[in-house]
């Protein structure tokens, strides 16, 4: 079998490996293979998500809130947003389909309308950062949201 770990450092490119088996019984007795092997793209992961805010943003009812875009490192790494969970005093909070969170894809800009039906109190949203390159590399930060 031949593997390389998940954050290997390999560049794109073929690399052409030559396999030699020998018997268990007769040390003097093997065999050569070659063994092409293409990578496409190297995947670099996500090292992590964070906001400018330290995580928690303030809003007050009927204002508008926008949090800037979610801070990723690297930065290269192309990344999809989704709000995960929300929770408010402890309990799971069903986002209301209108005037409700709502996050940019993209940036992972954290949003709300101007009219929103959010009522006063402190709010925690579970964002999923996914890796477009490799949907198996996944980071869920929280953000509180206080809303006065």
């Amino acid at each position: 079998m031949v593997s390389a770990s998940r954050d290997h450092k390999l560049v794109a490119g073929t690399y052409v490996l030559t396999i030699t088996a020998t018997t268990k019984k007769d040390k003097g007795t093997s065999k050569n293979t070659t063994l092409t092997i293409v990578i496409s793209e190297t995947v670099t992961p996500i090292a992590s998500i964070k906001y400018e805010s330290g995580n928690k943003l303030e809003g007050k009812q009927k204002v508008a809130l926008n949090s800037k875009n979610a801070i990723i490192e690297p930065k290269n790494v192309p990344i999809s947003f989704t709000i995960a969970k929300i929770s408010k005093d402890k309990k799971d909070f069903e986002n209301p389909k209108s005037g409700g969170f709502k996050i940019n894809g993209k940036g992972g800009k954290i949003s709300l309308p101007k009219n929103h039906v959010l009522k006063a109190g402190t709010y925690v949203l579970e964002v999923l950062g996914i890796n477009k390159k490799d949907k198996k590399d996944k980071r869920k930060i929280q953000v509180t949201v206080v809303i006065k």
